[in-house]
């Protein structure tokens, strides 16, 4: 009596189970979509030209450091999320981060750079500390060894966030000096 409903059963769990390991390998192709500019930024430009060209790149703007609602494209879906203010207050930074550190804004380099971050620490930025900790759930399953490589090199490095504010002082910086200050290692390095 017990083995009928299990024979039931088994039918039904097969195919899901199969469903399930299709998972990565369809949100692998949906990161992949995303825009990848794989360009360096050399050391000489600075951080508010450095802005400019990420922005145009990435096809980004300085509104969504102000707008009420955020847009993430997830290849044929849109998620829109309120914009905060602990959350306005991070993003400029991260976006700066971004650049210094050369990582785009792909799916994959967004999963790169949380590991990054997490690894350097976000400081007094607690909104960036919920996000990071959000993407490390995706980023492990999906790019464990990019993510821990990621990690590790934000571990060598001096945290960005408690060092810098986005003001004029940092606009006006170069990157290379930013670079050097926080010990960046080059990506080959780690």
């Amino acid at each position: 009596p017990l083995l009928l409903p299990l024979r039931l059963f088994i039918p039904l769990v097969v195919p899901i189970i199969s469903f399930l390991k299709i998972i990565p390998l369809f949100a692998r192709r949906i990161l992949a979509q995303q825009v990848s500019f794989g360009g360096e930024y050399p050391d000489e430009l600075v951080v508010r030209d450095a802005l400019e060209v990420y922005f145009k790149r990435s096809g980004f703007s300085r509104k969504t450091y102000t707008d009420a609602w955020i847009h993430l494209p997830f290849g044929p879906f849109n998620i829109y999320l309120p914009n905060i203010k602990p959350r306005k207050d991070v993003v400029p930074l991260h976006d700066v981060d971004h650049i210094v550190a050369e990582y785009d804004t792909s799916w994959l380099a967004e999963f790169e750079i949380t590991g990054y971050e997490l690894g350097m620490g976000l400081g007094k930025y607690w909104m960036g500390w919920v996000i990071d900790l959000q993407g490390i759930w995706l980023a492990l399953p999906l790019y464990p060894l990019r993510t821990m490589k990621a990690f590790a090199r934000g571990r060598r490095t001096k945290c960005f966030y408690n060092k810098y504010e986005y003001k004029e002082q940092i606009l006006a910086m170069k990157l290379g000096d930013i670079r050097k200050a926080l010990y960046i290692p080059r990506k080959d390095e780690v």
